[in-house]
């Protein structure tokens, strides 16, 4: 039940019943006990609160507002009710979790709606969670955080409450979400159409379940995720601004369409970093790029990766430009997970007729790379039109 002027002790269904409370503008709405959904009835209801939920004396203090088959939009209210707000299936906008209640507001609940921060456009810019009181609990209907093209950061907990899922998304281009804490749901964690952050310095950033990266989804950051992690195609896994490590405890799996952006810098020397306690199941494309500018030098040497095993190769690797004379040893990027710049300058040693073969060793290749032996005629023909007469690998030592 909701008074408001002129709407005396009416029952607002968020279903829609044709006779709703119409959208409210700069008043205040007292709210007695549930705002609740029908099933009866369809179609959606929107209230606009611009001005504030208070609490009345029907037992708001006692029970939650709880939000279904509609929207709410509470992003103009400093509200005070106190019973905690729970979103069954309909979507509460918001630009603060004080929109939801006062200081002892109870907390949100995730059992099938949607949160949603206000459109940038309203003014709203950056919203900090970090700075409120309570926690959010995740139970078994899950939820989904609509970051609305906003950049959002939540350092409290988000909770466990039957092992509902949570779902990253953003209606609008380059919306994100920052995670500080180390937080305790178990139902998973899903991202799309925005970057999740995961920053945390304490416990697992995701809780305990398995985070998925889907299309358009990125993840990125330095902290640790307890679960295991998975990049699906067109997901893209790219840390942060400044060399660092991500911690995955378990799995990390990187499917066809997927990318894998980490850098390397010469000086000082250093690089990004993943930390996985499972299994590296390498996919996609890894694309390392120069974070320092200046140029590398033979014996830079980077642990990408560090796993409890590894399995599978990437697609494709993209490599920062080296200087004449050097070349990236990737011969234990998939069953190690280093790279390294090496000096190339193979050089034939000896030649020698034995019978009718002609015999030619030589040293300073890539250890354990593959060289090409290349015939022509025509000694005046470009080396690409010469033809590939055998492939063959440099040992350990670079000999051949």
């Amino acid at each position: 039940i909701i008074t408001a002027p002129g709407n005396a002790n009416r029952t607002v269904f968020l279903g829609g019943n044709g006779a709703g409370l119409a959208a409210q503008t700069n008043t205040t709405l007292t709210v007695n006990g549930l705002i609740a959904n029908a099933a009866a009835y369809a179609g959606p209801l929107n209230i606009g609160v611009t001005g504030n939920l208070v609490p009345g004396t029907g037992g708001a203090t006692a029970n939650p507002a709880l939000f279904a088959n509609g929207t709410v939009d509470l992003s103009g209210g400093n509200n005070t009710y106190s019973g905690g707000t729970v979103l069954q299936s309909g979507t509460a906008r918001i630009n603060g979790l004080n929109n939801l209640g006062g200081t002892n507001y109870g907390g949100l609940t995730f059992n099938g709606g949607t949160l949603q921060d206000a459109p940038a456009a309203a003014g709203y810019g950056t919203l900090d969670l970090s700075s409120d009181n309570n926690s959010i609990l995740l139970a078994g209907g899950g939820g989904i955080l609509d970051v609305n093209g906003n950049d959002i950061t939540y350092a409290n907990t988000i909770g466990n409450y039957g092992g509902g899922a949570l779902k990253v998304m953003s209606s609008a281009a380059n919306g994100s979400l920052t995670l500080l804490g180390a937080n305790t749901y178990t139902g998973g964690t899903v991202v799309s159409n925005a970057t999740l952050t995961v920053n945390n310095e304490t416990g697992s950033a995701t809780g305990a379940g398995a985070v998925s990266v889907q299309t358009n989804g990125s993840l990125a950051g330095y902290g640790t995720m307890a679960g295991s992690v998975t990049v699906n195609a067109d997901g893209t896994l790219k840390l942060g601004g400044t060399p660092g490590i991500l911690t995955v405890g378990n799995n990390l799996t990187r499917l066809a369409g997927g990318k894998t952006v980490l850098q390397v810098q010469h000086s000082p020397l250093a690089n990004d970093a993943l930390q996985i306690g499972g299994t590296l199941n390498a996919g996609g494309t890894l694309i390392i790029t120069n974070s320092g500018g200046t140029a590398f030098a033979a014996g830079d040497s980077f642990q990408l990766f560090s796993a409890g095993s590894y399995s599978g190769s990437f697609a494709a690797v993209t490599l920062p430009s080296l200087e004449s004379g050097l070349m990236w040893n990737t011969n234990s990027l998939d069953s190690a997970g280093e790279i390294s710049v090496v000096t190339l300058s193979p050089k034939i040693g000896s030649v020698a007729l034995s019978g009718t073969n002609l015999i030619m060793q030589g040293s300073g290749g890539l250890p354990n790379g593959m060289y090409y032996v290349l015939g022509s005629t025509n000694v005046a023909l470009p080396l690409p039109n010469w033809t590939r007469l055998a492939t063959n690998p440099f040992d350990a030592g670079g000999n051949f």
